[in-house]
């Protein structure tokens, strides 16, 4: 697994300058907006617990925090640097009541992750788009694992026509790549990745995202 957010020191740095919303990739009211939008928009309600993959520094936690019941948002990503500048200055006194600053957690996605529960909803929002094919297939199974019987796994990806594409230009002029950061699969090599991890996939339709990005919806298979 390999891309900016696996730099600790590169991220740290820009941290320290107060650069944490930049990080994860700006349009940060936008983003978070459409993050809660889609996930109500697919069923979610105060009372469900959430997982947040690759939580940064908590664009959508923000958001979702105030939408759940108290102690239903956990969030994990790989730099605890980005956790803790979005946990205090992304949130106010009583969003810190509502989520425990323990119910974060420093985790990679493709290792087993320290939640000793299963959630109704699981958000890997530009998670994926950073991860070769390998990470993004490990990954899911992780998720997988995380999700109730009967729980939804939302996660964003670049699109390619088919897998044999190398290079795909999106809205905005954004280019992705098979075999660099930010990455794109065919939605074959998506619903695949699903089908061996136990979950079924349906892209949105309806999902749209500035920057071109599809949503895929995974439910464990009945």
């Amino acid at each position: 697994m390999s891309s900016r957010y696996t730099d600790k020191k590169l991220v740290d740095s820009l941290v320290q300058k107060h650069r944490h919303r930049h990080l994860v990739g700006g349009l940060w009211d936008e983003i978070a907006g459409l993050q809660l939008k889609t996930v109500v928009r697919h069923g979610l309600t105060p009372g469900h617990s959430l997982l947040d993959a690759g939580c940064g520094s908590l664009r959508a936690g923000h958001l979702l925090i105030s939408h759940l019941n108290p102690r239903n948002y956990f969030g994990f990503d790989y730099n605890d640097s980005l956790i803790e500048a979005g946990y205090r200055a992304e949130l106010d006194a009583d969003q810190k009541v509502r989520c425990p600053r323990s119910q974060l957690k420093v985790a990679d996605v493709t290792q087993t992750l320290p939640f000793e529960r299963r959630f109704d909803f699981v958000l890997a929002f530009s998670l994926f788009t950073h991860l070769d094919r390998e990470s993004v297939s490990n990954g899911i199974k992780v998720l997988a694992d995380a999700l109730s019987t009967d729980g939804k796994l939302l996660a964003t990806f670049f699109i390619a026509p088919d897998r044999t594409v190398d290079k795909v230009t999106h809205k905005e002029g954004v280019v992705t790549f098979s075999d660099q950061d930010p990455y794109h699969l065919s939605l074959d090599e998506i619903r695949e990745i699903g089908l061996r991890a136990g979950l079924s996939s349906v892209k949105d339709t309806e999902f749209t995202h500035p920057r071109g990005q599809s949503l895929v919806v995974f439910k464990p298979n009945s």
